[in-house]
């Protein structure tokens, strides 16, 4: 969705559990690293599971459809806040577990809670994110892997003009993400790879006291390359 950035102050939850989980893969990856070898990281082994903290920072180019009308953008990000007067739903940091259930093979999701407030006026913008998702870890060196995962990204958003006037909107994607995997340390990784949320399908239904709460179909894609943290275990 669009969202102007000037006298806009985010606190979402994502954030700081964001923050809180890359300082503890710094931290556990610094210990562990003097304990074992890379190799003993267990990444891709049955019964191992990873939490990581997902679309950090990077580059984002967005396609709107929106009441008739199509947007397309180019935004950087870094903890969902954009470098642009532009953001897409689908860049806020995602707190994401997958679960290897068999050799190479994940089950997992992400998700998100999202609330932006406007200083200059009772305005704000809160919703949530969940993608289930399917994935393969192939090692394509030591400590580097590739993991492609696919799934489906669902979006809700809801919206308050203030004065009696809201906005809820929600989106379905087809999620495809194709990170490069780098052992930071036996437990610790960096992913860094390209990402696409080609839009399905959407609605989004507008609530005046005057003319009540009409509804519209919206869509949105996004391509872009983005950066992840993760701790497995």
């Amino acid at each position: 969705m669009r969202r102007a950035s000037r006298g806009l102050s985010r606190s979402f939850f994502g954030s700081w559990f964001v923050m809180a989980v890359v300082v503890a893969s710094l931290t556990a990856s610094g210990r562990a690293w003097a304990q074992a070898a890379p190799a003993e990281a267990g990444f891709g082994d049955k019964g191992h599971f990873a939490l990581s903290t997902e679309r950090l920072f990077g580059y984002v180019h967005a396609r709107q459809q929106d009441v008739g009308a199509t947007t397309t953008f180019n935004s950087i990000s870094l903890l969902g806040s954009p470098i642009s007067t532009f953001a897409s739903v689908y860049t806020f940091p995602r707190v994401g577990f997958d679960g290897f259930i068999a050799p190479s093979i994940s089950l997992g999701g992400s998700l998100t809670y999202f609330h932006l407030s406007f200083s200059t006026s009772s305005a704000s913008v809160s919703g949530f994110l969940v993608a289930p998702r399917l994935g393969f870890a192939g090692r394509l060196a030591p400590t580097v892997w590739l993991w492609p995962r696919a799934g489906i990204t669902y979006v809700n958003v809801t919206s308050d003009s203030g004065g009696g006037t809201s906005r809820s909107s929600n989106l379905f994607a087809a999620t495809v993400e194709v990170p490069v995997v780098v052992a930071l340390g036996p437990q610790a990784l960096f992913l860094i790879g390209p990402t696409l949320d080609l839009g399905l399908s959407g609605s989004s239904s507008n609530s005046t006291p005057i003319a009540g709460s009409p509804s519209q179909d919206i869509k949105e894609t996004d391509i872009g390359l983005q950066a992840s943290l993760a701790l497995t275990f």
